[in-house]
């Protein structure tokens, strides 16, 4: 959700519900989204995170995957965020950038306690 407060703009994301695949299948068997991959970030021996875009101009993702068999460990997909162009690590929290300027934080362990921070704008003339 975003919010215009004066001359300013908050988003505001909460986790919908924790699932898995075949549980989202029996409520929509037509669920999937084409993704495309933007960026990848080494995370571990055995994991890396990924993020990118949808195939609408609003859809992001964030995934973490195994880096033996590319086991989906977790993803992150959000239909209002705009892609993920960018990922950093800050200690066991990935920080994921939108073409929106937003910073989502979301710790590699418990991915649906992310946050979302503002990116501060550059002064402009």
């Amino acid at each position: 959700m975003t919010v215009d407060s004066g001359s300013s703009i908050q988003s505001i994301a909460t986790p919908l519900a924790e699932t898995t695949a075949s549980s989202v299948l029996n409520y929509n068997s037509r669920a999937w989204v084409e993704v495309t991959q933007l960026k990848r970030l080494a995370w571990s021996s055995e994991y890396h995170v990924e993020c990118g875009e949808g195939a609408m101009g609003n859809e992001g993702y964030v995934a973490m995957i195994g880096n033996v068999d590319g086991t989906l460990l977790w993803v992150l997909f959000c239909s209002q965020s705009n892609p993920f162009v960018d990922l950093q690590r800050d200690g066991d929290t990935i920080v994921a950038m939108t073409s929106y300027d937003q910073a989502w934080r979301i710790p590699g362990a418990e991915p649906e306690k992310f946050v979302l921070e503002p990116v501060p704008l550059p002064d402009r003339l």
